[in-house]
């Protein structure tokens, strides 16, 4: 039938020591259509301007909310079964491709290369020894790789194949898991749609103190929202006419070439009889011929 409709839309949040947090809103009106949301997200480092010469910093435990439910344990539990779904071996070894390409731009950028000194050592022990759940503990952890810039989630998507993150999944995981907190059921039973990404704890959902680390890194979101066809009730009610409209054009046709049928038959019927008394004829002819011969 209908197929959905879908909107795309995508972007990127620098996280700085005021700029905490990036919210989106979707439309009000109309996100009781929602069938679901797939998004990928992934980080990239920023400039962290309490440090000297404002080092590349990476994020740092991203929290990730949904109205004021809190699901960032729900998406990276989620994000862990995605990446079950692609061969280890590709994960790992894109992983290590995209390692390689980033240090080898900081190496050509002369970006604190004694800092890193012993990134790759420490990356090669990192990647054999932990598992997909050590891997996303959190969205961003600046012990991994010099300023976290070596995490996992700076190489989702850009380097390390994964489908989208369904959010009707992610909801599904966070009700089950948090029953004592009533969420409600479905995506469409919310009274809206708003996802907060934010650099630690939310400042407009939690309270926060000065010992929180500092934003940095940049965000970047891409996500699309697909909702049921406004127009699909109608386009079945057209559908429904028109197989209507063809079942009584069949009954028609039927009525219509039935007595034509019956009158052939009939005609039929009449030349076969015909045909017999000609060859009855035909046949007393020859017999009286040769009697007379």
């Amino acid at each position: 039938m209908a197929a959905e409709v879908k909107r795309i839309y995508h972007g990127a949040y620098d996280f700085s020591h005021l700029d905490r947090e990036a919210v989106i809103i979707l439309n009000s009106l109309d996100h009781r259509a929602i069938v679901d949301i797939d998004f990928m997200l992934y980080q990239e480092h920023g400039r962290h301007y309490s440090s000297p010469n404002s080092a590349p910093v990476g994020i740092e435990k991203l929290k990730i909310y949904l109205n004021d439910y809190e699901i960032t344990d729900s998406v990276l539990s989620e994000l862990v079964e995605l990446l079950r779904v692609v061969p280890e071996r590709t994960v790992r070894e894109k992983y290590r491709v995209g390692v390689h390409k980033y240090t080898s731009f900081l190496d050509a950028v002369g970006e604190r290369v004694d800092e890193r000194s012993n990134d790759l050592e420490f990356f090669e022990t990192y990647l054999e020894t932990n598992t997909y759940e050590d891997f996303l503990n959190n969205f961003g952890e600046r012990t991994v790789g010099w300023g976290g810039n070596l995490h996992i989630t700076s190489f989702l998507y850009r380097f390390i194949p994964v489908q989208p993150i369904s959010l009707k999944d992610v909801w599904q995981r966070f009700v089950a898991a948090n029953p004592d907190l009533n969420p409600p059921e479905s995506l469409a039973e919310l009274p809206f749609v708003k996802l907060t990404l934010s650099h630690g704890p939310s400042p407009t959902i939690e309270t926060i103190d000065g010992s929180e680390p500092w934003p940095s890194g940049r965000l970047n979101f891409h996500y699309e929202v697909s909702y049921k066809n406004p127009l699909e009730p109608r386009l079945r009610d057209i559908a429904k006419r028109i197989k209507q409209f063809n079942e009584l054009l069949e009954i028609q046709r039927v009525n219509y070439l039935e007595p034509m049928k019956n009158e052939s038959e009939e005609v039929l019927q009449d030349i076969e009889a015909s045909s017999r008394t000609i060859v009855e004829e035909i046949r007393t002819v020859r017999q009286s011929i040769e009697q007379i011969g």
